[in-house]
């Protein structure tokens, strides 16, 4: 039973890659299933290892408190009595591989981003509905898409995509690019940034909206992003639509939870939707 848990464990460490050598996850796992205090010279002929081996070994596991050292004895015994630092090196180590990988995505995303260009949809009598990552990259497209001229009209749940603005605003913007920004008060220190890196004519307020966000390019096409547990965005070149929340600049309720509700279409308004992923 003994054998059987030890190979389980130096499989497991093993395939969680958290030790330098296999000879780290065959002396903690021999300690783990047998708990007696042992010396380098018993390990090593126990675990068939040689003492080149089990010295540096030990030196490492010790280091990392993963086993306890008694170094009044000669020669030393070694012992596995520490079950929380374990877990918590574990954890700790996959964490940061976790973070580590995150950010090599992220980098990967951005150089991609920057290379990619996006090809226009055919949106006649279509609105593509988009879940999940797919928003972020339809996002992505939409804004490296537009020519002239964003309404952009943001809610306060309105949170994971900021970066983006901040990436493909000073991309796209050019002397004669018009920008008209509704952005959450929670939000304004984008305003700044935005001074400072887009060209063209900025028109700015802050709101207070909680509802959807919409991002319009060109007075053609629309995103609507539906903020709940799992948002939901919507692309559509509908007419009203999109000349429906572009008025709303006009209105005196623009900027506040009233606006943008009573969005009118005719009795005969239909358009079918494609579902991505």
């Amino acid at each position: 039973m003994g054998v059987n848990y030890l190979d389980r464990l130096i499989d497991h460490f093993d395939q969680l890659s958290v030790f330098s050598s296999i000879y780290e996850s065959r002396i903690l796992g021999a300690l783990i299933v047998s708990p007696q205090a042992r010396t380098a010279a018993q390990l090593s002929s126990e675990l068939d290892i040689p003492d080149s081996k089990v010295y540096p070994a030990l030196n490492i596991l010790a280091e990392k408190s993963l086993i306890t050292v008694d170094s009044h004895s000669r020669p030393k015994y070694y012992r596995f009595d520490r079950p929380e630092q374990l877990l918590h090196h574990l954890q700790e180590k996959i964490q940061s591989r976790y973070v580590s990988h995150n950010q090599l995505i992220e980098d990967i995303r951005s150089i991609t981003n920057q290379i990619w260009e996006p090809e226009e949809f055919m949106l006649d009598n279509i609105a593509l509905l988009y879940r999940g990552d797919e928003i972020r990259n339809e996002l992505a497209r939409h804004l490296k898409l537009t020519q002239d001229r964003l309404f952009i009209f943001l809610s306060t749940q309105f949170l994971d995509h900021y970066d983006l603005l901040k990436q493909y605003l000073p991309e796209i913007s050019h002397d004669q690019f018009e920008l008209h920004l509704v952005i959450p008060t929670s939000h304004d220190d984008l305003i700044p940034f935005l001074e400072d890196e887009v060209k063209g004519r900025i028109n700015l307020r802050t709101s207070i909206w909680n509802q959807n966000s919409y991002i319009i390019r060109d007075r053609s096409v629309m995103m609507n992003i539906f903020h709940s547990d799992e948002d939901v965005a919507l692309l559509t070149n509908e007419r009203l639509m999109v000349k429906n929340v572009e008025a709303c600049w006009d209105d005196p309720d623009c900027c506040t939870t009233t606006a943008l509700i009573d969005l009118q279409l005719p009795d005969d308004f239909t358009f079918s939707t494609i579902n991505f992923p």
